[in-house]
C-alpha cells in the first residue's frame, strides 16, 4: 500500500461546505455521512479542510486542565453518590 500512488487510494467523493455555516451544522453532516473531514469552500473554490481534530482541539482548549487528576495526570472518575 505504501508503494501505491496517492491517486490510487484517495477518496474521490468529496463533501464540501461554506465557511460561513455553523460548526454544529457541519458536524451533524459529517456524522450523518460518516466522514472525518470536509472541504471548506468560498464561492466553490476550496479554501481549507475542516476536520474532527479541529473540533477536538478547540474543545480541549476551552475545557482546560482538570484539577481532579491522579498521580499520572489522568482524570479520575467521579465516584460521588455510590
Amino acid at each position: 500500500m505504501l508503494s501505491n500512488k496517492v491517486s490510487e487510494i484517495m477518496t474521490t467523493s468529496l463533501m464540501t461546505t461554506a465557511g460561513s455555516r455553523p460548526v454544529f451544522e457541519v458536524m451533524e453532516k459529517m456524522v450523518a455521512e460518516d466522514v472525518g473531514r470536509i472541504v471548506v469552500t468560498d464561492k466553490d473554490i476550496p479554501v481549507g479542510i475542516f476536520t474532527e481534530k479541529d473540533v477536538l482541539k478547540r474543545f480541549v482548549k476551552q475545557l482546560g486542565p482538570k484539577t481532579n487528576t491522579n498521580s499520572k495526570g489522568i482524570n479520575s472518575p467521579n465516584r460521588a453518590g455510590r
